[in-house]
């Protein structure tokens, strides 16, 4: 059953290390839900960077970006970038550094454009600056990426313990797993309770996935393992039935699953 919502629902995905893959998962959910017909803006905040442009295959769009429309020099309808196919709309960063009148400036802009979508991805920084700060006070949903490694799931652990949880869902993500059975490597349970929410989805290792943000076509569009669990996330998320027969082993057994230490 299509739910829909008459303000957007807020999607923020978070990180504790550099290339968990907080940009895949971003990208990539929100064309999975732009494919089920579902209005969806990704606005970029990692200010100095532009993570989600080349995953999306936007490498020569965007005369503007949100530090534009924060000052008021231009309008949000002026600088969004208007998605088509699976690709949804999209929001640029800015090179430049956060400004300093963001936070109230951007939570007015979110909210200005909420009625018109149905979900708002805000892809944030691998840090727990003012951006991470501001964009998981404004979600309904957090989506924390780590791998299985400790470095990755003990600083995803320290960002969701930063999060104040009330009227929201936070989820983790494991990204990039190889599956083991081996007695000394780590289950998905064990990454659950340690960073503090339970998953919502397990992604392993896919070698398409790495060359589909390269070539700027979301790996959504493929029946590869990893589009498929992306797909199966973004089903959780508007509430639809994922069925058993979409669902790898990965995603079946949980506290069963283990995954080879990195």
């Amino acid at each position: 059953m299509e739910v829909k919502y008459i303000m957007a629902r807020i999607v923020t995905v978070i990180s504790g290390k550099g290339g968990a893959g907080k940009t895949t998962v971003s990208v990539n959910v929100a064309c999975c839900l732009k494919k089920y017909g579902y209005k969806v803006l990704i606005s970029d905040c990692s200010f100095g960077v532009r993570n989600d442009l080349i995953p999306l295959g936007l490498t020569n769009s965007g005369l503007y970006d949100v530090s534009d429309v924060i000052k008021g020099e231009v309008s949000f309808k002026d600088a969004v970038i208007c998605g088509n196919g699976i690709r949804p709309d999209f929001l640029l960063s800015s090179v430049l550094s956060c400004p300093a009148e963001f936070e109230q400036r951007y939570r007015e802009m979110i909210m200005d454009v909420s009625g018109s979508y149905d979900y708002i991805f805000i892809d944030t920084p691998s840090s727990t600056g003012r951006e991470f700060e501001l964009c998981t006070q404004m979600a309904d949903i957090v989506l924390a990426v780590a791998e299985e490694d400790f470095i990755s799931v003990s600083n995803t652990a320290f960002c969701v313990n930063r999060i104040d949880k009330s009227c929201k869902e936070v989820y983790c993500i494991i990204n990039k797993v190889i599956f083991s059975d081996s007695e000394d490597s780590v289950s998905a349970e064990e990454i659950s309770d340690e960073i503090g929410c339970p998953v919502i989805g397990i992604i392993r290792e896919d070698q398409y996935i790495k060359k589909s943000l390269t070539d700027g076509d979301p790996i959504v569009g493929y029946a590869t393992y990893g589009g498929r669990e992306l797909e199966n996330i973004a089903k959780r998320i508007c509430k639809q039935y994922v069925s058993p027969d979409d669902q790898r082993i990965g995603e079946r057994i949980f506290d069963k699953n283990r995954f080879m230490k990195k």
